[in-house]
């Protein structure tokens, strides 16, 4: 990590990083959330339900074969920052990143023509935030980034496609707002590409038991974007050996029908969105000794 500070409201900032952890092959059935319907391919779903490729990290349990050779997977990233006071209150910053993953998956004796895998991601980050002031405080985020996924087969073929994670765009507006009598109040929009996924492109019938899905190129779909409104309104009070603090958090304020799936006909002919919640009020209360 290396800083520097040209004036006194301006910064550079560059980071480098070297990461390893152990990379095992998963297993080609999960524990249940998800499957993988081919050996080397993320198509997944429950039952006709397919799921964007990202939805396999959120499985809980583990979904290692035991007993397998273990790889050692290899990660390497770079950033660069700028921030810049543009004035007392208001602040720039921006960033360039680059991230490089190689899995360096061991071979599999009983699927010996199973690849490796690699990514590469890259993209920019820009930040206007507003600090807290008597009243008024907010900041807004913009991220563009590309990520691309590889399979490394053994006879030297190189597979690429959109990464599980490739969102082109994200952007995130929160403003708050400090009402008397220790209220405040405050609003957040999110705004972000859809996640990719594979499709399936038709059935074939198999025997009179019903269709077998056809997948399509992997991760060539992608969800329909994702936007939301959350809104939340606080109330503090200072006790003599605590704080108390309760609050109302709306989600999903207009009440959007984020899709995050697909569910297919028997027939694989016809699709239809698999939403996610709708408006949802929650109220709390939080004890700070």
């Amino acid at each position: 990590m290396l800083r520097y500070s040209p004036h006194e409201r301006v910064r550079f900032q560059l980071g480098a990083g070297m990461y390893s952890q152990p990379s095992l092959r998963k297993a080609l059935e999960t524990t249940g959330l998800i499957y993988q319907t081919t050996p080397d391919g993320p198509s997944f779903g429950l039952g006709y339900v397919v799921l964007p490729g990202a939805a396999r990290y959120l499985d809980p349990q583990l979904e290692f074969q035991p007993g397998r050779r273990v790889g050692a997977s290899q990660a390497a990233q770079y950033s660069a920052n700028v921030h810049v006071d543009l004035t007392a209150a208001l602040g720039l910053d921006a960033t360039i990143f680059y991230r490089r993953v190689r899995d360096h998956l061991p071979p599999d004796p009983e699927y010996p023509e199973l690849p490796d895998t690699a990514s590469a991601t890259h993209g920019v980050e820009l930040m206007l935030r507003h600090d807290l002031t008597a009243r008024l405080f907010g900041w807004v985020a913009y991220t563009w980034m590309r990520s691309d996924a590889r399979r490394l087969y053994p006879d030297g073929t190189v597979m690429r496609t959109p990464a599980d994670f490739d969102q082109r765009h994200n952007l995130v507006m929160l403003v708050g707002y400090k009402l008397p009598r220790r209220w405040s109040i405050a609003a957040r929009f999110r705004l972000v590409t859809g996640l990719p996924f594979t499709p399936f492109v038709g059935g074939l019938d198999h025997m009179g038991d019903g269709a077998y899905p056809i997948a399509g190129p992997v991760n060539s779909a992608r969800m329909p974007v994702f936007h939301q409104l959350d809104l939340r309104l606080d109330r503090t009070w200072i006790l003599h050996r605590c704080v108390v603090g309760a609050y109302l958090d709306v989600q999903n304020v207009y009440n959007r029908a984020n899709a995050e799936g697909v569910m297919y006909s028997a027939d694989y002919a016809s699709t239809r969105a698999v939403v996610g919640v709708p408006i949802l009020p929650v109220l709390g209360v939080k004890v700070s000794y």
